[in-house]
């Protein structure tokens, strides 16, 4: 462990009073009735999110507006041994970074309030609409200070509100943060999809697509070659399936259900491991295709006519699994049939068996 990552509103600071009291006025300076329930279950999401909830798409920079209006942290308080915690993991010797979605004159403000101001070394808050924005000004050479190429990382989340057996959500990406996806798994989550289990114990690379750490990682290192033509799409097509994770999955945990809850994250996960995939292809192909040398006899490949886009959905091609089955005293054939079974439950795929009736005891 080298280093810690923290979110500031509900974390580090008790926020949720003027949360909800901004919140509150910026609803009513609009017109929007909604209840403080679900002003509550806003909380911690990006305001983007919560702008079109309430307003519709297109509008969410009308609420982030209003709600900026109405802010006011002057009692925002941390909370009680924060800034003794931080000091102490500094004085150790860790790299201490802070993660919020909150805008960057804001998230100063409040850290200079609560005393903890000189206490990070990397940050992240939002910059979108901004010069430091190196998507909409096309800067290749630019990226968020603390982003490194292919660095991993996993944030716990933690929410006090829920039952103790659903409290904790870990969203692990596994490949570099900027061109993967963080996938959403709760503690209460039993089983993964195939082939995430993986446990390489030797620590050694071992290059098989077929692992999802592979996958991603290569997609991530594809996409690094250039930002703007290559990564750009990558990144668009992550973030609105992280969007997706963050407007289903906290009610899904709330409810508490374990197996309905296991059941989203293994179906997120083999969904992601597909994608990953499948884009992986689609950009090797935009790569060949916009590879072209200029004539001009400058030795300058052309300029693609526009940055690559992945397909929203896979082109769907059905399978049929027919599997004969003999040596029915055999268990070892017997547990090959299980397994099987077992892989297409996971990936939601249907199969037929051919067995003599002798078998079916032996499965049960």
């Amino acid at each position: 462990m080298r280093a810690f990552m923290f979110d500031l509103y509900g974390t580090l600071s008790n926020s949720v009073p003027i949360i909800l009291r901004t919140s509150r006025l910026a609803c009513k300076e609009l017109g929007i009735e909604v209840s403080d329930e679900v002003l509550q279950h806003q909380i911690g999401l990006p305001m983007t999110l919560t702008g079109e909830m309430f307003l519709g798409p297109g509008r969410a920079q009308e609420y982030i507006d209003c709600y900026y209006r109405h802010y006011d942290p002057s009692d925002l308080t941390a909370f009680p041994g924060v800034p003794e915690m931080l000091a102490d993991l500094k004085q150790a010797g860790f790299t201490l970074a802070l993660v919020t979605s909150r805008r960057q004159d804001s998230t100063f403000d409040s850290l200079r309030r609560i005393g903890i101001a000189d206490m990070f070394e990397l940050m992240r808050t939002r910059y979108e609409g901004t010069e430091r924005c190196p998507d909409e000004k096309g800067l290749q050479d630019v990226r968020v200070i603390g982003t490194t190429k292919q660095a991993t990382c996993h944030v716990l989340s933690l929410d006090p509100r829920l039952p103790e057996n659903t409290r904790a959500t870990m969203w692990a990406c596994l490949a570099q943060a900027e061109h993967s996806v963080f996938l959403p798994v709760n503690a209460a989550v039993k089983r993964s999809a195939h082939g995430y289990e993986f446990d390489h114990k030797d620590r050694s690379f071992l290059f098989n697509p077929a692992l999802p750490g592979v996958a991603f990682r290569r997609l991530c290192t594809l996409a690094e070659e250039n930002r703007q033509w290559y990564g750009k799409g990558v990144r668009a097509f992550w973030r609105a399936e992280e969007e997706r994770f963050l407007r289903e999955y906290p009610a899904l945990v709330a409810a508490g259900d374990a197996e309905r809850i296991t059941a989203y994250t293994v179906a997120a996960e083999a969904k992601a491991l597909v994608d990953a995939r499948r884009i992986f292809d689609e950009l090797m192909a935009y790569a060949a295709a916009n590879n072209r040398i200029r004539g001009d006899g400058s030795g300058a490949t052309e300029k693609p006519s526009a940055p690559f886009a992945p397909r929203a959905t896979a082109h769907r091609t059905k399978v049929l699994f027919f599997f004969d089955t003999e040596d029915f005293t055999c268990d070892e054939s017997n547990d090959t049939i299980r397994d099987i079974a077992n892989i297409l439950h996971e990936e939601g795929a249907r199969g037929q068996f051919a067995m003599v009736g002798q078998l079916g005891p032996f499965l049960t």
